[in-house]
């Protein structure tokens, strides 16, 4: 926090790979939210749409176009006003 700004940002992962996130931290959104409160910081959660997923983790490139333009964008609205 001292070099800039954090954001904590929760990808979209494909089905079978929110599945095993799921039964190994089912309240992690509720946890990543707390923490965020607790230091000041922005929290991102990216909805899960339609992506594409080659092996269920990484983005296929034409899906990671679009995530990292819905993130760019979330990103400058946060900060538009400063």
């Amino acid at each position: 926090q001292k070099h800039g700004k954090v954001i904590l940002v929760r990808l979209p992962v494909g089905n079978e790979m929110l599945s095993i996130e799921n039964k190994l931290a089912p309240n992690f959104n509720n946890i990543m939210s707390k923490i965020s409160k607790k230091y000041s910081l922005a929290y991102i959660k990216l909805k899960d749409d339609n992506y594409i997923y080659p092996d269920g983790n990484h983005l296929y490139k034409e899906s990671g176009k679009i995530v990292s333009k819905l993130l760019a964008d979330d990103i400058n609205n946060m900060f538009l006003n400063e």
